[in-house]
């Protein structure tokens, strides 16, 4: 009887990787050897796969991806891709020293590709087992949540909506409550996890020394992070810990390479879909009088005004319409000044719906990305006046070009409410990074495909 608890899912984890990587061996000596390895040094290949399998084990546990909670795959694979590459490296230093046969370095290069490949296959499949027991209630950690800031909110609601996470919310209280409290609803529900708002520190002081002192694995939100605009770094001089400020911009290095997939991007992108994109200029003629393309303005980096491209998905009198409409039906003013869009727009064409739907409108944004106006990933392009829904967070937005797709476009689009999409937005340049463009762009396929959001 297999038991579903955090150690037997480390256990399937740690045997999951020995076996791709013990494949990925066997896959690489076939890969260039064949079935004879008669004329080659079986034991030193032995040898040389053990100590490289090994080092790869090693740093996928340092690099903490044995831990007990779920993560999810997108978050594993560039640690996947580090261990390997690591792991080689170790094998071709000691190597290096110790030079006891000539080998092939093929071999090795495929078995490279092949450990990367098989480590992300074998995690996947095991990953989907260890959801597969989380939805069923088995080895979730029970977790109690206290507070009642949007943070601790919005976390809980979305531990309860992703139980593949591994985390069961048996109780939420909006208070601080006593020690006593608190021992006697970790020892009825059974608590193994505390969700803890950060409040006044004589309060919060003796919860988490009951936290520490009884092993419960603690997580805090400080309410400090709803009033940072910028991206911190968490430091320490001497005992006294410290948030430093970073630098928001992408600038530098980072920039030039972001410049460069942009541009490969966009062009490999408009060469590839042309025909489609010709076929839809055709027939927004066809179906509508006035111009194939609309062109409207936006807010680019720096505050700059830049004028995005789209197919045209509305009548040609389209800001006289929206005025008509606010005329008949005032109550439509509301949701548009709220949202900038109307859901049920009657000024939209039947091909513009399809194409909303579908997002193929936006394809023409790669000429303002090969103009360097957007990024394929940024922040959503709002109109100007939309900027002061931003706050505080307006001149954090304008320091980075926007995005044809980004954060907001793989989290529901339309069905986010503004302030959710600021979070995102604030989210993504504070965290920038290539791999986070990457898995948004991959990210974006399923979202478009599902039309979710989407009018």
């Amino acid at each position: 009887m297999v038991v579903a608890s955090p150690q037997a899912f480390r256990t399937l984890y740690f045997a999951v990787d020995v076996l791709a990587l013990t494949l990925a061996a066997l896959g690489a000596m076939y890969g260039h050897f064949g079935l004879d390895w008669s004329h080659i040094s079986r034991e030193w290949y032995l040898t040389a796969f053990l100590v490289t399998t090994a080092a790869n084990l090693v740093l996928l546990y340092f690099l903490g991806l044995y831990e007990s909670r779920y993560r999810f795959l997108t978050r594993q694979i560039p640690q996947i891709f580090q261990a390997v590459s690591f792991s080689m490296l170790v094998f071709f230093t000691l190597n290096f020293f110790a030079r006891p046969v000539s080998y092939s370095r093929l071999t090795f290069l495929y078995y490279w590709v092949a450990s990367f490949v098989f480590l992300v296959a074998g995690r996947f499949l095991a990953s989907r087992i260890v959801q597969g027991f989380y939805r069923r209630g088995l080895g979730v950690a029970n977790l109690l949540a206290i507070g009642s800031g949007n943070e601790i909110a919005a976390t809980v609601e979305y531990l309860e909506q992703n139980p593949a996470l591994g985390f069961r919310v048996k109780k939420k209280l909006s208070d601080l409550c006593t020690v006593d409290e608190l021992d006697q609803m970790v020892r009825q529900a059974d608590i193994s996890t505390i969700l803890l708002e950060f409040g006044e520190q004589e309060r919060i002081a003796p919860l988490l020394n009951y936290c520490e002192s009884n092993y419960l694995e603690t997580y805090l939100i400080p309410d400090i992070l709803d009033i940072l605009s910028s991206p911190v770094d968490i430091g320490r001089i001497n005992t006294i810990p410290l948030i430093r400020l970073k630098e928001s911009v992408i600038s530098g290095p980072a920039f030039r390479l972001k410049r460069a997939m942009d541009v490969i991007g966009a062009g490999l992108g408009l060469v590839i879909l042309s025909p489609l994109l010709l076929l839809i200029a055709l027939l927004v003629k066809l179906d509508s009088p006035g111009p194939v393309l609309f062109k409207h303005k936006r807010l680019g980096a720096g505050g700059k005004i830049i004028e995005i491209y789209k197919f045209r998905t509305m009548v040609v009198n389209a800001e006289e319409a929206l005025q008509e409409l606010f005329r008949k039906r005032p109550e439509l003013r509301e949701e548009y000044e709220r949202d900038f869009k109307l859901k049920d727009d009657p000024r939209v064409t039947r091909l513009g719906k399809f194409l909303r739907k579908t997002s193929l409108d936006e394809f023409p944004q790669f000429i303002n990305v090969l103009k360097g106006e957007l990024s394929l990933v940024g922040p959503r392009p709002i109109v100007p006046r939309e900027i002061e829904k931003y706050g505080p967070y307006g001149r954090l937005l304008l320091r980075v070009p926007p995005g044809v797709t980004g954060l907001w476009q793989v989290s529901g689009r339309s069905n986010t409410n503004y302030d959710e999409r600021i979070k995102l937005d604030v989210f993504y340049i504070n965290n920038w990074s290539l791999w986070l463009d990457i898995m948004t762009i991959i990210k974006t396929i399923p979202a478009v495909l599902a039309k979710k959001g989407a009018y």
